[in-house]
């Protein structure tokens, strides 16, 4: 009887350490989400609501461009930086007058939003708003 009881008991030991989960794996980290691609949206002048078409493709180099909506061709080039979910650019027209320009905006990398001013100059206040999609 000893001998059935010890036989019991030991199976059902090593049923159980069979049945063991091991949850010793680490999950895989989540990438952060990054502000690379192209963003179609709106900005406007001065303090009115943005209401023309405006598009950006930021590039993992740190270039941005301006797209021309009705060649879908690059029509303003220069770079930018992010700090956090602050993003600062500036560009320059690719045509005559060669016009430079200056964002200051913030980035929200879970609704994949850009929203900021524009500018003729550093500081990016005296253009207008605008805000754009991913």
């Amino acid at each position: 009887m000893k001998l059935l009881n010890f036989a019991i008991i030991s199976i059902l030991a090593l049923f159980f350490a069979s049945c063991n989960k091991d949850n010793d794996s680490t999950p895989a980290p989540v990438p952060p989400a990054t502000i690379e691609g192209v963003y179609a949206g709106k900005y406007g002048f001065d303090n009115e609501a943005p209401h023309a078409n405006y598009t950006l493709n930021l590039k993992a180099n740190g270039t941005i461009q301006e797209i021309g909506q009705s060649s879908g061709a690059p029509t303003g080039q220069g770079t930018y930086s992010i700090k956090g979910n602050h993003l600062s650019a500036t560009y320059k027209m690719l045509f005559e007058p060669y016009n430079d320009y200056f964002i200051e905006a913030t980035f929200d990398a879970a609704s994949k939003t850009i929203i900021g001013t524009w500018g003729y100059e550093a500081g990016a206040t005296d253009g207008g708003k605008f805000s754009v999609k991913k």
